[in-house]
This record gives C-alpha cells, sequence and structure tokens, in this order.
C-alpha cells in the first residue's frame, strides 16, 4: 500500500513556497490500477515523484507498506511522459537498463529482454537505435525497460500524451494486457477521462492546488453506456467547475 498522510509538499521544497499539497492523505492498495486526472499544474507530478522518493514532504509522510520511501525497498519504475530513452543505446541496452541493479546472470537478462521485447512487439528492433524508430515505438521501449525489473510499483506520468489516437489506442491495449499478465500497482497520471476510465480499476480527480481530492471513484464497474457517459459527465463537470474557479 502506498500512503499519503498529512502531506505538505511545495514547489522548490521550502514551507514559504506555495504548497502543491497541504495535509494531503490518501491511499492507493496493492495491485490497483490507479489513474489520476487534474488540471495542468496542480501537482499530479508531484505526486509520482513523491512516490518515487525524488520530492520529500516538507510535513507528513509518504511510505510504501509503512515504510517511508527513502527506506523502502519496494522496486518501482518510472515512465515518463517523453520517452526519456538513451540515444546512444540500442532498444537492447535501453530495456536492460531496468534490470542494471538486479543481481541476475547476464544470460537471465537477455532473456528477459528478449521476453518482453517480444511482448511489446520490439523482437525484431533490439539491434536498433531510437532515432530509427516511431514515437510509439520509443514508448514501447520505455514500458519495456519499466517492466522487466517485474517492479511493484509502476509510476507512469502521461506516457501517451504525445501519440496519435491510433498508437495511442493501441499501446494502452498493450498495457492492459501486460500489467494483466504481471500483476502490480500502476499509479498512471493523465488528462485524458477516457483513458482514464478504460485503464483504471479506480479513478482521482484532484483539485488545482493545495491539491484536495474531488472525486474517488471505482471503474470497475462500468458495465454500461449509460454508467460510463454518466461517469464521464460527473467527471468532466468536476474538472471545469474546479477550473474555472
Amino acid at each position: 500500500m502506498i500512503e499519503f498522510t498529512n502531506v505538505t509538499i511545495s514547489f522548490g521544497g521550502k514551507s514559504s513556497s506555495a504548497p502543491v499539497t497541504q495535509d494531503f492523505t490518501l491511499a492507493l492498495q496493492r495491485n490497483e490500477f490507479t489513474c489520476i486526472l487534474g488540471p495542468s499544474g496542480c501537482g499530479k507530478t508531484t505526486l509520482l515523484n513523491a512516490i518515487a522518493g525524488f520530492q520529500l514532504p516538507i510535513k507528513g509522510s509518504v511510505s510504501i507498506d509503512g515504510i517511508p520511501v527513502r527506506d523502502s525497498k519496494t522496486r518501482v519504475s518510472y515512465v515518463f511522459q517523453g520517452h526519456n530513452i538513451f540515444p546512444w543505446k540500442t532498444v537492447r541496452q535501453n530495456i536492460l537498463f531496468g534490470v542494471a541493479s538486479l543481481h541476475l546472470s547476464l544470460a537471465e537478462k537477455n532473456n528477459r529482454v528478449r521476453a518482453i521485447a517480444d511482448e511489446v512487439g520490439l523482437i525484431d528492433y533490439l539491434e536498433v537505435y531510437p532515432n530509427s524508430l516511431s514515437g510509439g515505438m520509443q514508448q514501447r521501449v520505455g514500458i519495456a525497460r519499466a517492466l522487466i525489473g517485474k517492479p511493484d510499483i509502476i509510476l507512469m506520468d502521461e506516457p501517451l500524451a504525445s501519440l496519435d489516437a491510433l498508437t495511442a489506442f493501441k499501446t494502452r491495449e498493450l498495457l492492459k494486457d501486460l500489467v494483466h499478465k504481471q500483476p502490480t500497482t500502476v499509479v498512471f497520471v493523465t488528462h485524458n477521462i477516457d483513458e482514464a476510465l478504460e485503464l483504471a480499476d479506480r479513478v482521482l480527480v484532484v483539485s488545482k492546488s493545495p491539491m484536495k481530492l474531488l472525486i474517488d471513484s471505482s471503474a470497475k464497474n462500468t458495465t454500461n453506456n449509460d454508467s460510463l457517459h454518466a461517469k464521464k459527465r460527473r467527471i468532466y463537470a468536476t474538472l471545469e467547475s474546479n477550473m474555472s474557479e
């Protein structure tokens, strides 16, 4: 479980700066796929960075299974909005980076690379450099690199935002399949309501900073078009109202 307990985080990490969150409390369950929606600049990425241990709160605590994130041994992977892969490394080398710190034999690492590359449709591109790949393929390299180490938590910061509609659709289908095969806790930031409802077990809508939780809704029971449209309308109205305040 990931827990934010009375967390205050400010831009620049100083108490005198504008707070991103103020006494913010939230619990995310193990093996749950959570999507977070909110206005631009409200601090969604800051939440991911706090889970990763990149951003420390000035008040309160962020913990994983009761252990502060900085002391936790939980394996956390991060998929960024930009693919953020190394242009001077081949696809194979980029994916291998995801297991560089694991105590595995070279044979096991290479077996994992081939297996995950096959899963994401890159098995024929292992010796290719990123500049020869499409944007969607580059993002798949990033997803493969995040998954190869079999992490406990995957943080995803608008990973599909820069993709065209068809490529984003295909990548969502791939991601759903991969997470189904390899259960993990996913925290996924997006501005796309349809994307959130399609992917998530749980959808959170947050306010502009200082962040407050406006909607906490299960997406699992959206079984018909009427309930889906109702959820979409509620989320859209909440976001629109919050941005116009």
